[in-house]
């Protein structure tokens, strides 16, 4: 018999003495009342507690048969479901973060809740050997671990502690701050040369790649960073394009400067395309004059016969020359040019024609009749139509720095 039930019965015993005693209507009337007790008593314990519901916010009650096979052969993927159990232990499988979730019927599922890098590991083990109702995503299921298995990764998933009711860890609970992300790198010395993230070893991993700023550019809702990366002896021309970054804001890219250091924080998915999630301002490993010291050394000197007559086989190839301007055309920090490059006794001759991008706006302009010295790559040949309308034909070359003798 329930408590209540015996404080009932106990009251009206109670009132029966203070009415002056239990004479045969009162013990009528305390018989009736007790009948009605038990009556109510057995209503009471007939009572089966409330059955769960079926559906909670648009998540379906997960029955453990319906969901554990392969995603593709129940067609269930995607599924909101939400579990009920008791948090038993957690594991991570490169870097993927799981909970294995028991019912009280034994029965088990795998609860996966992100990326460790993205994820606050001590906000998720708060609610391990805990009762808690978790409302996910249905993925399938789990070879590795022999159960079906569901995701809390999104704004619209979460953990609910039973005993606690109105407690929950949400997305924003367990979301890596941008302080605690810059910390897994470091610890895990992800460091990358940029361009090798298109290979396909390095797909479904995080990592970083640090470099001097030579150029930070914005385009509509686009950054591009161009920057130096240093491999061995050789310095690495980069370029990053940066569509959104999650931990930064965007804008605050436009802020840097040629010259300074920075480190880019990134995910590269299963095709090999990068997410970024965060950057910073770094001390620069080298300086921008020592790079362009290094390339200008590897340049070698070539005649222009050299690269007119076999332009194929020069091409790409990092040159050095030294002539005089006959024609420049400019559209902003961009410039064109006819450069003659064979010194003759009365001047120079045998042209060449020359793509150059000014490293900032206050660099000198290139004059008609200076006498330039030009590093860059050979680019095989240029064809133009000039204001007589005839098709000429020269050997081109992508110029990295000019220098102008005054």
């Amino acid at each position: 018999m329930k408590y209540y039930e015996k404080k009932f019965i106990a009251l009206m015993l109670a009132s029966c003495v203070l009415a002056g005693g239990c004479g045969e209507k009162a013990q009528e009337k305390e018989t009736d009342s007790v009948n009605v007790s038990k009556e109510q008593g057995k209503e009471t314990d007939s009572e089966k507690e409330e059955p769960e519901p079926e559906m909670i916010d648009g998540f379906e009650k997960a029955e453990y048969e319906k969901f554990n096979s392969y995603a593709e052969e129940n067609g269930l993927d995607g599924t909101n479901i939400y579990i009920d159990g008791v948090v038993k232990e957690r594991s991570s499988e490169n870097t993927y973060i799981f909970f294995v979730l028991e019912q009280e019927d034994g029965n088990q599922w795998l609860v996966a809740s992100g990326r460790e890098p993205l994820r606050k590991i001590k906000a998720l083990d708060s609610v391990i050997g805990k009762k808690v109702r978790v409302f996910a995503s249905y993925m399938g299921f789990s070879d590795k671990f022999e159960m079906p298995s569901c995701h809390i990764q999104g704004p619209n998933f979460y953990i609910e502690q039973t005993e606690k009711l109105g407690e929950k860890i949400t997305w924003n609970d367990y979301k890596a701050s941008r302080k605690q992300i810059v910390k897994w790198f470091n610890k895990n010395d992800c460091e990358l040369l940029f361009s090798k993230s298109e290979k396909k070893k390095f797909a479904d991993t995080y990592k970083a790649s640090t470099g001097v700023v030579e150029e930070a550019r914005q385009y509509s809702d686009d950054t591009f960073i161009d920057f130096y990366q240093k491999k061995g002896d050789e310095y690495v021309s980069q370029l990053a394009i940066i569509k959104n970054i999650t931990y930064d804001d965007i804008e605050d890219l436009g802020n840097l400067s040629a010259g300074d250091g920075i480190k880019l924080y990134y995910y590269i998915g299963e095709e090999n395309e990068i997410s970024f999630l965060a950057f910073e301002k770094a001390d620069p490993p080298f300086s921008l004059e020592e790079v362009e010291i290094d390339y200008k050394n590897k340049c070698k000197e070539y005649t222009y016969e050299d690269i007119a007559r076999n332009p194929e086989e020069t091409r790409g190839n990092d040159a050095k020359f030294r002539g005089e301007v006959i024609q420049v055309l400019e559209d902003g920090n961009s410039v064109e040019m006819r450069v003659n490059i064979t010194k003759e006794s009365y001047g120079y001759s045998d042209t060449i024609y020359v793509s150059y991008d000014r490293k900032s706006e206050n660099e000198d302009r290139i004059l008609e009749d200076d006498i330039i010295t030009i590093y860059g790559k050979l680019g095989g040949l240029e064809t133009y139509t000039s204001i007589l309308g005839a098709d000429i034909t020269l050997p081109q070359v992508f110029a990295e720095y000019i220098e102008i003798e005054k």
